[in-house]
C-alpha cells in the first residue's frame, strides 16, 4: 500500500475505502439490495468490519451481518476444511447462500 500510495495516503478515502467516514458517499455505492456481511469474532479485523457495518447503518444502508462468535477469518471456508462433522462443515455456507436467496427472490 505504502508503495502504491505513499505514506500521507495510504489510509485516507480513496485510496483506503475503509477510511471514508462520509456516510452519503458511502449510501451512493452501497448495492441496490444492501450488503450481507459476514465475519469471524475473533478474526484480525473483526473491529474494523463492526465500524464498517456502523457506517453503512447510519447511512439507511440495508445490511445483514453474521457473526461467527469463535470464528476466525473466511470462517465459512476454514470450517469447512477444519470442522469434525458434516453439519458445521457446512453450516456457514448454507446460511450465506441463504441470505443470498432472500435478496434475490
Amino acid at each position: 500500500a505504502y508503495a502504491y500510495a505513499g505514506a500521507e495516503l495510504v489510509h485516507q478515502a480513496p485510496v483506503s475505502p475503509g477510511s471514508a467516514g462520509d456516510a452519503k458517499l458511502w449510501r451512493a455505492a452501497c448495492p441496490e439490495r444492501g450488503y450481507i456481511v459476514t465475519y469471524g469474532g475473533e478474526e484480525v479485523l473483526a473491529a474494523d468490519i463492526e465500524n464498517f457495518v456502523k457506517l453503512q447503518a447510519t447511512s439507511g444502508a440495508e445490511i445483514s451481518t453474521f457473526v461467527d462468535e469463535g470464528g476466525v477469518h473466511v470462517w465459512p471456508v476454514a470450517t469447512m476444511h477444519l470442522s469434525g462433522n458434516n453439519e458445521r462443515r457446512l453450516g456457514g455456507l448454507q446460511s450465506i447462500t441463504r441470505e443470498i436467496r432472500k435478496q434475490f427472490i
